[in-house]
C-alpha cells in the first residue's frame, strides 16, 4: 500500500500521538514526522498530509480505518473557509484545457454530501495542479470506486467542436458558462442538489447568466474553489481526462502535443499545420490561439 491522506489541523498531534502508541519510531525533520516500524513508514507533514508505505496486511486495515475516520466537522470547515452554508447535497464543478493551445476543453462536475466529502478530504483530494499525470489517474480511479456514477459527469469538448463553439459564441467565457451550466443540470436533474460551487472564471453579466440558467440551484463561484472536495474532485476528473484527451491525441498525430501556450507550443503548432494542412490542425488545436 502507499496512499495519501489528509489529517485536519486539529487532529495532527493527535494522529501523531496515535502512530507512536501503535508502536512507530518517530523522528522530526523540516515541517515532517518520520514514522518507522517494521513493513511501514509513514510521513506525517505540517499542512495535515501524510504519505503512508505499507505491506503488513492487517497494519494497511489499521491505518486506514484510522485514517479515514479521523474527526472532522466538513460543514464546519467550508463556512470558516469559504462562508457559506451547504445544503445536503451540492455540485461542485471546475475545468481542464482552458489556458492549453492543444486537446479538448473538458468540464467536469462532482455532487457530494457532507460525510463524502468529509472522507475526500482525508484521502488527500485537493486541487488537481498539487498532482502529477500519474497521480491524478489515481485519484481518479479512487474517486470512481468511491462515488456512484450518477453522482459526476463530464463534458469533453473537442478541439474542432471547441473551434465550431467559439465562432458562434466568440468567447471561451461564455463556452464555460453553457458547459458548467450544462454539468449542474445533468447533475441536478439526477441528484436533486440545490447548491453548486464552481471554481470562479466569470463575473458581471456571465455570473449572472449562469446562475439564472439552473433554476432551483444557487450557485457560489469562488476564487481557489478547490477549498472545497466536490470542486477539488471536478478538478482531479477534469484534468485526468485532459491528460488521458492529449496523450492519445499525441499517439495519433505522431507529435508529442504540449500542454500551455507557450513560445514552445506556437512553434509545435506552425510545424503541425505546415506538415497536416489546416483540416488537421483544427482537430488537435484550439482556433482562438494565434501561432
Amino acid at each position: 500500500m502507499r496512499d495519501r491522506f489528509h489529517v485536519p489541523d486539529d487532529q495532527i498531534e493527535k494522529t501523531a500521538a496515535f502512530l507512536k502508541g501503535i508502536g512507530l519510531s518517530a523522528s522530526d525533520e523540516q515541517n515532517v514526522t518520520n514514522f518507522r516500524g517494521q513493513r511501514v513508514s509513514i510521513s506525517l507533514y505540517g499542512n495535515g498530509t501524510a504519505i503512508v508505505n505499507c505491506d503488513d496486511p492487517m497494519m494497511v486495515k489499521l491505518l486506514k480505518d484510522y485514517f479515514e475516520t479521523v474527526p472532522f466537522d466538513y460543514k464546519r470547515y467550508i463556512s470558516g473557509s469559504m462562508g457559506i452554508s451547504l445544503p445536503s447535497r451540492w455540485i461542485g464543478t471546475d475545468e481542464a484545457g482552458k489556458g492549453d493551445y492543444f486537446g479538448p476543453l473538458v468540464v467536469a462536475g462532482v455532487c457530494l454530501d457532507a460525510e463524502t466529502a468529509s472522507l475526500l478530504y482525508r484521502r488527500g483530494i485537493a486541487d488537481s495542479k498539487k498532482f502529477s499525470a500519474s497521480q491524478l489517474l489515481r485519484f481518479e480511479d479512487m474517486l470512481i470506486q468511491i462515488l456512484p456514477a450518477s453522482s459526476f459527469d463530464v463534458i469533453t469538448i473537442s478541439p474542432e467542436k471547441y473551434n465550431e463553439l467559439h465562432a458562434k459564441m466568440g468567447n471561451v467565457l461564455d463556452m464555460l458558462v453553457w458547459a458548467h451550466a450544462r454539468v449542474i443540470k445533468n447533475l441536478n436533474a439526477k441528484m436533486k442538489c440545490e447548491a453548486a460551487v464552481v471554481d470562479k472564471f466569470a463575473s458581471g453579466a456571465r455570473e449572472r447568466e449562469m446562475a439564472s440558467s439552473v433554476p432551483g440551484v444557487t450557485i457560489h463561484q469562488f476564487i481557489k474553489g478547490e477549498r472545497e472536495m466536490a470542486v477539488a474532485s471536478a478538478s482531479i476528473l477534469a484534468s485526468s481526462r485532459y491528460n488521458q484527451a492529449l496523450d492519445n491525441m499525441s499517439e495519433q498525430c505522431g507529435f508529442t502535443l504540449l500542454k500551455g501556450a507557450g513560445a514552445e507550443v506556437k512553434e509545435l503548432a506552425s510545424r503541425i499545420l505546415r506538415e497536416k494542412g489546416s483540416k488537421y490542425y483544427n482537430s488537435v488545436a484550439k482556433s482562438d490561439f494565434v501561432i
